[in-house]
C-alpha cells in the first residue's frame, strides 16, 4: 500500500528538474543576432521566462521595436523555436540528486509528471535527454492546454493518475508554479535551486521549500538516509 505523503507529484522542467539556461540563453541571442537586434544578458532573459515561449520573445525583443506585430513576432518564434530545438540539449543538464529523488518516488508508487510552459516538442525532448523515456508517466508542455498559472494542465494529469488534487504536489522554482498548484487544489512545493528566489516563492504562497532534493524528498514524504 502506498503511505507516501503525495500519491502523484507533478515538476516544473526549467529550473527544477533541468538547468536549460545554457541553450535557451544562446539560442535566444542568436535569433536576436539575425534580426540585427542587441543580444539580451542571462540574467535578463532570465526573468523573462516561465510564461510561455511567446512571452519570452515578446520580452527579449528590444523596446524600440513593435510588439503587436503579430507577423514579426510568428516569425521570430519561429526562428527562435527552431534554432532552440536544434541545440536545446547541448549544455542542458540534470540537477544533481534528482534522478535519485524520482527513483525513490517511483519506488514507493508515487506516479510522475512533467508540466513545462516550455514548447510541448522541447519539453519531451529535454525531459527525456536527462532522464529518459520511462522515468515520467506523463510529460506536458505548451500546445494542448493553456499555460500556467491556469489548472487545466494539472487538474488533467490527475485524472489521468486516477487521483483528486489533493493527493498531488505541484514542485516547481518558480511564482507561476506555486500559483499553478494552487489554482489546482495541489500542494505548492517550492526549490532553491531554479531560477527564482525564496521570497518570490514564499509570497506566491508556497506550503513548504526545499533547499536540495534531499530535503524536497523529506517534504515530499520520503526516508532519507546519508548515503544519498
Amino acid at each position: 500500500m502506498n503511505r507516501m505523503k503525495y500519491k502523484g507529484i507533478i515538476f516544473d522542467l526549467d529550473g527544477t528538474i533541468g538547468d536549460t539556461m545554457g541553450d535557451v540563453v544562446p539560442s535566444m541571442n542568436s535569433t536576436l543576432r539575425k534580426y540585427g537586434y542587441p543580444e539580451r544578458s542571462r540574467e535578463e532573459i532570465i526573468s523573462f521566462i516561465n510564461n510561455g515561449a511567446m512571452n519570452l520573445v515578446r520580452r527579449s525583443l528590444p523596446d524600440y521595436v513593435d510588439k503587436t506585430d503579430e507577423p514579426l513576432l510568428k516569425e521570430f518564434f519561429r526562428l527562435y523555436h527552431d534554432t532552440y530545438c536544434s541545440h536545446c540539449c547541448e549544455e542542458t543538464s540534470a540537477y544533481e540528486g534528482m534522478s535519485e529523488l524520482f527513483e525513490r518516488l517511483k519506488g514507493k508508487g508515487v506516479k510522475l509528471a512533467v508540466l513545462s510552459n516550455k514548447q510541448h516538442s522541447q519539453t519531451v525532448m529535454v525531459t527525456e535527454y536527462l532522464y529518459g523515456s520511462d522515468m515520467f508517466e506523463v510529460i506536458i508542455g505548451q500546445g494542448e492546454f493553456p499555460i500556467k498559472p491556469d489548472p487545466a494542465a494539472p487538474l488533467h494529469i490527475a485524472k489521468l493518475f486516477g487521483l483528486l488534487p489533493s493527493d498531488m504536489a505541484l514542485v516547481g522554482d518558480s511564482n507561476v508554479d506555486m500559483e499553478t498548484g494552487i489554482n489546482a487544489g495541489m500542494t505548492p512545493i517550492g526549490v532553491l535551486w531554479g531560477y527564482r528566489d525564496r521570497n518570490v516563492i514564499e509570497e506566491a504562497g508556497a506550503a513548504a521549500i526545499a533547499a536540495d532534493p534531499k530535503e524536497l524528498g523529506r517534504l515530499l514524504g520520503l526516508s532519507i538516509d546519508n548515503k544519498w
